[in-house]
């Protein structure tokens, strides 16, 4: 599921995605949009095309509810509270998002087949 959001208290149409069902719990669980008012939310495409429902309000959600509405599903306990982003190791500077040069696999090997 993909979802995008607006701030309830917020003026006007700006609206912040795609975020997936998980991004958008992890921030949940984290209290994000229980702030406020909370937020508004609705389902679209990947893309953001195309809407999928109404706005839908975060306020007065139960954790569970948030659950259902934004996952789908009902998550295993174990598995309730994910992060929104990993913990970066402070002493190494790992972990958090990164960015990677995606390749092209291809070109890659055309590259390298005159050194094998």
């Amino acid at each position: 599921l993909w979802w995008e959001y607006k701030r309830a208290c917020q003026e006007g149409d700006e609206c912040h995605g795609p975020f997936s069902g998980h991004h958008m719990f992890a921030w949940a669980a984290d209290g994000y949009f229980s702030h406020d008012g909370g937020a508004l939310v609705r389902r679209i495409t990947p893309c953001g095309t195309y809407k999928h429902t109404d706005w839908m309000p975060t306020a007065g959600k139960t954790q569970e509810e948030l659950e259902l509405l934004l996952l789908g599903y009902k998550a295993p306990a174990a598995h309730a509270h994910v992060p929104a982003a990993p913990v970066v190791d402070e002493t190494t500077g790992l972990g958090g998002w990164q960015t990677v040069a995606v390749i092209d696999a291809l070109e890659e090997q055309k590259q390298h087949e005159e050194v094998l």
